[in-house]
């Protein structure tokens, strides 16, 4: 079963593993409500939905969260559910989540960790609504794990691809494969995808967007390994960076977990 739900601070869709191939239509709600919380603070934001617009409803709980995005220029959007967000203000705040809640395994090796990084495990557009067409390819698929060292690129395809996402405005890493040939960018695609990202889609990772390249600027986290199966953002220009800028072509940095 699958269920897509647009409002304006988070935009997820979620599927189950078994039927991937096709998005259900849009759900609109004439009313509807979003929680964040926020070092143990719960906020609930009202809001009213139209055809063509989301409208906040102006009250304490918006102008508590409006002043949140404002004041944390590093803010953290982890989002739990299609209609819930936790806040982090910190990294360490983030990290701490994170292990607290066993999301992440030190002790896998490299290897292990990498087996599921996969275009289909991450899945970056440059238009909406997940068009295959534009589909922007991350991973060399089928050489991951060989050494290997071009140019002044890292030794092996981890670091290389690490660098990849953690920089997603250097030439270099988005257009030359592993036999110096340009791979990147098929049709439709951008040369590289440094604010160029429309739609993105996870499964089986834990997947951090930035505003800016080296993990820096506001993010938000999608979670793929839970038992939703996939979860995604149709459409980035629903999501919001805060209460004044939209997500669509402002990821500059990436990092799987």
């Amino acid at each position: 079963m699958k269920k897509i739900v647009f409002i304006l601070i988070i935009s997820i869709v979620s599927c189950s593993t078994d039927d991937t191939n096709s998005i259900m239509e849009e759900v609109t709600k004439a009313e509807s409500t979003f929680q964040y919380i926020y070092e143990g603070e719960h906020i609930e934001i009202d809001f009213i939905e139209t055809k063509d617009s989301v409208i906040i409803v102006e009250n304490d709980a918006a102008r508590r969260v409006e002043d949140i995005f404002t004041k944390n220029p590093e803010l953290i959007e982890y989002s739990v559910e299609y209609n819930k967000s936790i806040l982090f203000k910190s990294d360490q705040d983030f990290s701490e989540f994170l292990e607290n809640s066993g999301k992440i395994n030190h002790k896998k090796n490299v290897a292990s960790k990498n087996a599921y990084w996969t275009n289909q495990a991450l899945q970056l557009y440059a238009e909406k609504d997940f068009n295959k067409s534009s589909q922007i390819p991350w991973v060399d698929e089928g050489v991951m794990f060989f050494t290997y060292r071009t140019n002044n690129y890292p030794a092996n395809s981890h670091e290389m691809i690490t660098l990849r996402l953690k920089y997603l405005y250097i030439n270099d890493y988005w257009k030359v494969d592993f036999k110096n040939k340009v791979q990147f960018p098929p049709y439709k695609i951008p040369v590289k995808p440094d604010d160029n990202i429309a739609s993105v889609l996870v499964e089986g990772l834990i997947v951090r967007f930035y505003e800016h390249p080296n993990y820096r600027g506001k993010s938000f986290v999608l979670d793929g390994t839970t038992s939703v199966g996939q979860v995604g953002i149709k459409k980035l220009q629903d999501k919001k960076i805060s209460f004044f800028h939209r997500w669509d072509n402002k990821i500059s940095s990436i990092r799987v977990y």
